[in-house]
Protein backbone atom coordinates (compact mmCIF):
# COMPACT_ATOMS: atom_id res chain seq x y z
CA UNK A 1 0.00 0.00 0.00
CA UNK A 2 1.62 3.10 -0.98
CA UNK A 3 1.50 6.44 1.09
CA UNK A 4 -1.41 8.51 -0.64
CA UNK A 5 -3.08 5.17 -0.13
CA UNK A 6 -2.86 4.60 3.10
CA UNK A 7 -3.54 8.89 4.03
CA UNK A 8 -6.98 7.99 1.65
CA UNK A 9 -7.64 4.94 3.86
CA UNK A 10 -7.11 7.25 7.41
CA UNK A 11 -8.97 9.98 6.37
CA UNK A 12 -12.14 7.63 4.75
CA UNK A 13 -11.63 5.89 7.90
CA UNK A 14 -11.97 9.00 10.13
CA UNK A 15 -14.54 10.31 7.95
CA UNK A 16 -16.77 7.19 8.46
CA UNK A 17 -16.02 7.19 12.09
CA UNK A 18 -17.12 11.04 12.03
CA UNK A 19 -20.72 10.13 9.87
CA UNK A 20 -21.01 7.79 12.58
CA UNK A 21 -20.70 9.47 15.34
CA UNK A 22 -23.13 11.95 14.01
CA UNK A 23 -25.86 9.90 12.92
CA UNK A 24 -25.53 7.62 16.83
CA UNK A 25 -26.19 11.57 18.30
CA UNK A 26 -29.06 12.32 15.89
CA UNK A 27 -30.60 9.04 16.96
CA UNK A 28 -30.26 9.34 20.78
CA UNK A 29 -31.55 13.22 20.25
CA UNK A 30 -34.64 11.92 18.37
CA UNK A 31 -35.10 9.11 20.81
CA UNK A 32 -34.65 11.81 23.86
CA UNK A 33 -37.25 13.98 21.88
CA UNK A 34 -39.94 11.05 21.55
CA UNK A 35 -39.58 10.46 25.50
CA UNK A 36 -39.80 14.14 26.50
CA UNK A 37 -42.56 14.80 24.10
CA UNK A 38 -44.63 11.74 24.90
CA UNK A 39 -44.31 13.00 28.50
CA UNK A 40 -45.62 16.21 27.48
CA UNK A 41 -48.18 15.11 25.47
CA UNK A 42 -49.32 12.48 28.48
CA UNK A 43 -49.62 15.23 30.72
CA UNK A 44 -51.62 17.51 28.20
CA UNK A 45 -54.47 14.92 28.08
CA UNK A 46 -54.60 14.28 31.99
CA UNK A 47 -54.65 18.24 33.02
CA UNK A 48 -57.89 19.39 34.23
CA UNK A 49 -60.17 21.44 31.53
CA UNK A 50 -62.29 24.33 32.76
CA UNK A 51 -62.41 27.19 34.82
CA UNK A 52 -64.75 25.29 37.40
CA UNK A 53 -61.61 22.63 38.25
CA UNK A 54 -60.60 22.65 41.89
CA UNK A 55 -57.12 24.21 41.68
CA UNK A 56 -55.79 21.68 44.14
CA UNK A 57 -56.41 19.44 41.81
CA UNK A 58 -54.29 21.42 39.27
CA UNK A 59 -51.45 22.40 41.41
CA UNK A 60 -51.30 18.42 42.31
CA UNK A 61 -51.31 17.46 38.33
CA UNK A 62 -48.59 20.34 37.46
CA UNK A 63 -46.21 18.91 40.10
CA UNK A 64 -46.47 15.68 38.51
CA UNK A 65 -46.06 16.75 35.54
CA UNK A 66 -42.59 18.11 36.36
CA UNK A 67 -41.87 15.40 38.69
CA UNK A 68 -42.36 13.21 35.68
CA UNK A 69 -40.65 15.32 32.81
CA UNK A 70 -37.71 15.76 35.06
CA UNK A 71 -36.79 11.65 35.07
CA UNK A 72 -36.28 11.40 31.34
CA UNK A 73 -32.94 11.40 30.76
CA UNK A 74 -31.75 14.05 28.64
CA UNK A 75 -27.60 14.77 27.50
CA UNK A 76 -29.03 16.87 24.37
CA UNK A 77 -28.10 20.25 25.12
CA UNK A 78 -30.41 22.02 22.74
CA UNK A 79 -32.62 19.43 24.26
CA UNK A 80 -32.04 20.21 27.99
CA UNK A 81 -32.88 24.16 27.58
CA UNK A 82 -35.81 23.24 26.15
CA UNK A 83 -36.54 20.95 28.99
CA UNK A 84 -35.52 23.50 31.28
CA UNK A 85 -37.39 26.51 29.65
CA UNK A 86 -40.46 24.47 30.02
CA UNK A 87 -40.18 23.10 33.66
CA UNK A 88 -39.77 26.98 34.38
CA UNK A 89 -43.26 27.40 32.46
CA UNK A 90 -44.93 24.77 34.65
CA UNK A 91 -43.63 25.88 37.57
CA UNK A 92 -44.53 29.00 37.19
CA UNK A 93 -47.77 28.54 36.55
CA UNK A 94 -48.02 26.20 39.52
CA UNK A 95 -47.07 29.31 41.47
CA UNK A 96 -49.52 31.01 39.75
CA UNK A 97 -52.15 28.69 40.48
CA UNK A 98 -51.06 28.95 44.16
CA UNK A 99 -51.81 32.30 44.29
CA UNK A 100 -54.64 32.59 42.67
CA UNK A 101 -56.08 29.53 45.04
CA UNK A 102 -54.85 32.01 47.87
CA UNK A 103 -56.82 35.13 46.26
CA UNK A 104 -59.78 33.07 46.23
CA UNK A 105 -59.51 31.59 49.75
CA UNK A 106 -59.37 35.81 50.80
CA UNK A 107 -62.00 36.81 48.81
CA UNK A 108 -64.34 33.68 50.16
CA UNK A 109 -63.44 34.32 53.75
CA UNK A 110 -64.41 37.79 53.13
CA UNK A 111 -61.11 39.87 52.87
CA UNK A 112 -60.40 42.22 55.12
CA UNK A 113 -62.09 46.07 53.09
CA UNK A 114 -58.33 47.56 53.74
CA UNK A 115 -57.36 44.58 51.69
CA UNK A 116 -59.50 44.39 49.16
CA UNK A 117 -57.58 47.01 46.89
CA UNK A 118 -54.51 44.77 46.94
CA UNK A 119 -56.38 41.66 46.69
CA UNK A 120 -57.65 43.07 43.23
CA UNK A 121 -54.33 44.47 42.44
CA UNK A 122 -53.21 41.06 42.69
CA UNK A 123 -55.91 39.44 41.04
CA UNK A 124 -55.60 41.63 37.89
CA UNK A 125 -51.59 41.08 38.03
CA UNK A 126 -52.18 37.22 37.77
CA UNK A 127 -54.41 37.48 34.98
CA UNK A 128 -51.74 39.08 32.63
CA UNK A 129 -49.28 37.32 33.84
CA UNK A 130 -51.50 33.65 32.93
CA UNK A 131 -52.23 35.36 29.87
CA UNK A 132 -48.34 35.53 28.84
CA UNK A 133 -47.61 32.21 30.49
CA UNK A 134 -50.41 30.62 27.76
CA UNK A 135 -48.13 32.79 24.44
CA UNK A 136 -44.76 31.47 26.03
CA UNK A 137 -46.13 27.93 26.27
CA UNK A 138 -47.19 27.99 22.66
CA UNK A 139 -43.84 29.06 21.86
CA UNK A 140 -42.10 27.08 24.31
CA UNK A 141 -43.85 23.73 22.74
CA UNK A 142 -43.18 25.17 18.92
CA UNK A 143 -39.56 26.00 19.23
CA UNK A 144 -39.40 22.06 20.87
CA UNK A 145 -41.46 20.67 18.11
CA UNK A 146 -39.19 22.72 15.47
CA UNK A 147 -36.27 21.62 17.42
CA UNK A 148 -37.31 17.76 17.33
CA UNK A 149 -38.40 17.93 14.16
CA UNK A 150 -41.79 17.66 14.52
CA UNK A 151 -43.57 20.82 13.19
Amino acid sequence: MGKNESGRLAAFALAACALATSACGEIKKASECTAVIDVMNEAEKAAPKGADDDLGADIKAMEEWDAKISKVEVTDEGLKKRVADYRELIKGMSDDAKLLQKLDKATADGADPADADKVAKQAQDLAKRMEEISGKEDKIVADLNKYCGRE
